[in-house]
């Protein structure tokens, strides 16, 4: 899974594939949270794995968004896994923003 979404960073860069890099969750405590990098494509991806542009977005659930998310009923329901909630999530929850942009915005980001 990834999104594909034009973005140009302040210093001129510019990427069309985002990909979940790294998340961990927590059941104990209620909170996960994932790492999304920002690759110039696909290509660049596969090539160059450990080369990303940059660490475009992070997003954090915790208390009630980690149980929408992350919960056992959550990851049991049909089509469900924690890679496939942590996209949903990005894609309808704030994220923190990398790459010295101010704001990052994966719901209109198409998936790959």
């Amino acid at each position: 899974m990834a999104f594909r979404k034009l973005t140009t960073l302040p210093n001129s860069a510019s990427g069309t594939y985002i990909r979940l890099s790294a998340y961990r969750w927590d059941r104990v405590t209620r909170e996960a949270s994932a790492h999304f990098h920002l690759y110039a494509s696909p290509t660049a991806a596969q090539a160059t794995p450990g080369s990303p542009l940059c660490l475009i977005a992070v997003l954090r659930l915790s208390g009630a968004k980690f149980d929408e998310y992350m919960s056992p009923g959550a990851l049991d329901a049909p089509g469900g896994s924690a890679l496939k909630q942590l996209y949903a999530a990005a894609r309808s929850e704030p994220l923190i923003a990398g790459g010295e942009l101010t704001q990052v915005d994966f719901a209109d980001a198409a998936d790959v």
